[in-house]
């Protein structure tokens, strides 16, 4: 599991600490394939009760009103711009964004192709072949 640390905004009575993590599943730091999991989680510092709001590219997602929201299977359409309001009897904060990367997979790219050669029957002979890959692809096919 990786993390990072978005930062932190203090408010009166309210301190935001946004971390978004990913699941090894598809995903490396906030760049994911289509089919992995995202988490984001905040934490607060405050007096309780606390609400939360989710928004991604400035818009509310409906019943993201939890510290956690989980992208499970994430897909191209989840790319962007995450943020979550925290809300007190004191005030609000705002968390600053973290953005979320929908890579696209590919395929490992042979680089030295196998030659042939001639054997005697019954004897040993070995290919070698060069291949460079995508770190994201190999992760989901390796």
């Amino acid at each position: 599991m990786t993390s990072q640390y978005s930062g932190a905004r203090p408010i009166t009575s309210l301190q935001l600490f946004l971390r978004m993590r990913s699941e090894t599943s598809g995903c490396k730091g906030l760049a994911c394939l289509p089919g992995g999991q995202a988490i984001f989680t905040v934490g607060v510092l405050g007096v309780e009760p606390f609400s939360y709001q989710w928004y991604f590219n400035d818009q509310p997602l409906t019943n993201a009103t939890n510290q956690t929201i989980v992208l499970n299977p994430v897909s191209s359409d989840q790319a962007g711009q995450y943020h979550v309001v925290v809300s007190n009897a004191f005030g609000h904060a705002t968390s600053p964004p973290a953005t979320l990367v929908i890579e696209t997979p590919q395929a490992p790219v042979i680089v030295l192709q196998p030659s042939g050669d001639t054997v005697a029957n019954g004897g040993f002979f070995a290919f070698n072949v060069l291949a460079h890959r995508h770190p994201s692809a190999w992760q989901s096919i390796g």
